[in-house]
């Protein structure tokens, strides 16, 4: 296997997605500075308790992704348990939803609030790459998670099944 598919199977399209996220979130963070849009009037706790939210969602969403999905399995082995049982992208989701919102409400910003939608639109265009490999790799297998699990955010069928088992 060469050094090219080694990198697609462990990584995916993690790095070139980062790679294109922390410019958007500066695009929207610096669109609201220079428009001089006033900060976010929130509540100190309720900013706290938002935080703290977002927070453990990365730990669950990034550490279960982590301990199920081990780097030498990746592309090997398709799991379907822990995060993934909601998500087919943990690891992504942490990133577009959980770390925006930490971001945003640690900065009282309204722009990088704002920028989950452009960020949500450009990872569902990106991650394509990675489905179409995990298609070709587990074939229908895969292709019927897919129909269960949401992409980014639970579906309510991977609810409904996550509380089943």
């Amino acid at each position: 296997m060469s050094w090219r598919e080694q990198y697609k199977r462990i990584f995916g399209i993690g790095p070139t997605g980062v790679a294109a996220t922390l410019p958007i979130w500066g695009l929207f963070y610096g669109a609201e500075r220079w428009l001089q849009i006033p900060s976010m009037p929130i509540h100190p706790a309720l900013r706290l308790v938002l935080l703290v939210i977002f927070l453990l969602d990365v730990v669950y969403l990034v550490g279960g992704s982590l301990k199920t999905l081990k780097i030498s399995d990746r592309g090997r082995k398709l799991v379907i348990e822990g995060p993934y049982q909601f998500v087919r992208h943990p690891l992504y989701s942490a990133l577009i939803y959980s770390t925006t919102g930490i971001l945003a409400f640690g900065l009282r910003s309204w722009g990088l609030l704002l920028s989950v939608v452009p960020l949500s639109l450009f990872w569902s265009w990106h991650v394509r790459k990675e489905e179409a490999y995990l298609i070709e790799r587990f074939g229908e297998e895969y292709r019927k998670y897919m129909e269960t699990t949401g992409q980014f955010f639970p579906s309510f069928k991977s609810l409904k099944e996550g509380r089943e088992t």
